[in-house]
């Protein structure tokens, strides 16, 4: 993107990298199956290379929809207060 020498595609191309980055390290807490991430990375790769379009697509779509559940499906629990008391608890 540098090479480019947009200025602006260059800031944007850094932010979704840091975007990006900064999802990973949060999947990492939920991470899928190693099994399944290739299986899936194999039908990803397998869809470019046959120029198939639709199926790129649909596979895509679903992959990044569980990296996003497995994201928001992390339960974060609150620090304890600075005066040492229980944390609060977790709705029901």
């Amino acid at each position: 993107m540098a090479a480019s020498g947009s200025p602006r595609l260059h800031r944007m191309s850094r932010t979704l990298l840091v975007e990006t980055r900064m999802c990973l390290a949060a999947l990492q807490q939920n991470p899928p199956p190693p099994e399944s991430l290739l299986a899936e990375h194999r039908v990803l790769r397998d869809a470019l290379e046959q120029g198939d379009a639709a199926r790129m697509t649909s596979v895509l779509e679903a992959h990044m929809a569980d990296a996003v559940s497995r994201i928001l499906d992390v339960t974060v629990v609150e620090p304890r207060s600075a005066a040492g008391g229980e944390p609060p608890a977790l709705p029901a």
